[in-house]
């Protein structure tokens, strides 16, 4: 098919331009066509099939992340974001991580505040802009502007967050932070890549 549709052209290129330049004209268009092809329709396609079935990975929820009893944690009390909407790294990111008693733990007793994290899951609002407002609007609801640390992540493809990394900025302010993440697909992020 392809042989075919690129001696079609070459032949119709013929008719109205030298035959060396309608056969490298013809084979540059057909990969053109080809490349744009793979990249933009089956791509696609199979970046939906593959979001689609990680989208059904993203409804559950690791165990040990318990829905947050804390106002100042997406997905709890007074949160504009959804428990269920949170996807599951987001229900991992607040569903987890030190609570006061464990900073005032590791301080000696020490002056801790209750941490904030505010997380948006990819079903918490329609678009990527409105779920950014949305993450600003959960950061007004909790205060975060007068912490010491605002931590702004930046996660990739699921939203997965380190742990260690999270907790570690806990731990050593005190919890005198507010760390706040966005959702931004249900795909591991090696998989559009790869696509």
């Amino acid at each position: 098919m392809v042989r075919s549709a690129t001696r079609f052209l070459i032949r119709r290129l013929g008719r109205v331009i030298p035959p060396r330049v309608s056969i490298a004209l013809g084979c540059v268009i057909i990969v053109l066509l080809i490349v744009g092809f793979v990249q933009g329709v089956l791509g696609r396609a199979t970046l939906a099939v593959l979001s689609n079935s990680f989208s059904v990975v993203d409804q559950s929820t690791a165990d040990g992340a318990g829905q947050p009893t804390s106002t100042l944690r997406s997905g709890g009390p007074g949160s504009l974001v959804s428990w269920d909407s949170l996807g599951r790294q987001g229900r991992n990111s607040t569903g987890r991580g030190p609570l006061l008693e464990d900073l005032q733990d590791f301080s000696g007793g020490g002056c801790c505040q209750e941490p904030i994290r505010v997380y948006v899951g990819l079903d918490s609002a329609p678009s990527p802009e409105e779920r950014a407002q949305l993450a600003v609007r959960e950061l007004d609801r909790t205060g975060p502007f007068d912490r010491k640390v605002l931590v702004v992540f930046t996660a990739a493809g699921t939203g997965y967050i380190n742990p260690d990394a999270s907790n570690s900025i806990e731990y050593l302010y005190s919890g005198d932070t507010a760390l706040v993440t966005m959702q931004c697909s249900f795909l591991p992020s090696w998989l559009p890549v790869l696509v």
